[in-house]
């Protein structure tokens, strides 16, 4: 009866163990330095503002939020979470983009190159450099036509 008892203890255990793996964990938040912390986005192995990853059982999740009228990334994280939903949900201003996995890394992919077809206007598909190029034009004309 103890080494059946005993042995119940081990094979959960060992269950437990199996269902334990790690996840990339790491924030990125746009600011007047637009590219600071950006690894998180592209590649979060060589994230070095924090702790970079995290044991988890539960499921591997990344939250991508684009400002839809630039069509550029304003905030993303990868973390461990219960959630489970996969995704893209926008809204007025934003898309929010979830995914979720389960594994060793299994959030590790890069996702910097996100679906700019659900972007509003022209500005769809270009870069947010080409962007400001753009706006700078423009308000350099209103300057100019305003005087």
């Amino acid at each position: 009866m103890l080494r059946h008892a005993l042995l119940m203890v081990i094979c959960s255990t060992a269950v437990k163990y199996s269902e334990s793996f790690k996840c990339y964990t790491c924030n990125y938040q746009q600011s007047a330095t637009p590219l600071f912390g950006f690894v998180c986005v592209t590649y979060p192995a060589n994230f070095t503002l924090s702790n970079n990853m995290v044991e988890c059982s539960t499921s591997c999740a990344t939250q991508l939020q684009v400002d839809r009228a630039l069509c550029v990334i304003r905030s993303f994280n990868r973390n461990c979470s219960p959630d489970k939903t996969n995704g893209c949900f926008p809204d007025t201003y934003w898309n929010i983009c979830k995914t979720s996995c389960q594994g060793e890394f299994c959030n590790k992919d890069d996702l910097s190159n996100f679906d700019k077809s659900k972007c509003y206007g022209t500005t769809a598909g270009t870069d947010s450099v080409t962007q400001l190029s753009k706006l700078g034009t423009i308000l350099t004309l209103i300057t100019y036509f305003s005087l």
